[in-house]
């Protein structure tokens, strides 16, 4: 499951940075710096414990509240108010 996680987040990223020009800089930043780390603090405690390894598992609610919050900054970065002159 962590594998899955940090698998299909990785791919999230790689497509996030693709499309980057269409897309709030800030909220961009902020969501994949969000998505990144929370992808490491929820994959590391849950993969450690799966090998019975004593890693602190309470990490991984934080990183699972990170990367939905991460989620939801994404999410609103197509969002942004035109600045420029219509045409």
């Amino acid at each position: 499951m962590a594998a899955d996680i940090a698998l299909w987040h990785g791919i999230a990223l790689c497509a996030l940075t693709l499309g980057n020009k269409y897309l709030h800089p800030l909220r961009l930043t902020i969501g994949c710096t969000g998505l990144a780390l929370g992808t490491a603090l929820f994959s590391i405690p849950v993969t450690l414990h799966g090998f019975g390894i004593l890693f602190p598992a309470r990490l991984a609610p934080t990183g699972g509240t990170l990367l939905i919050l991460s989620w939801l900054c994404v999410a609103s970065a197509p969002f942004t108010r035109s600045t420029g002159k219509h045409s």
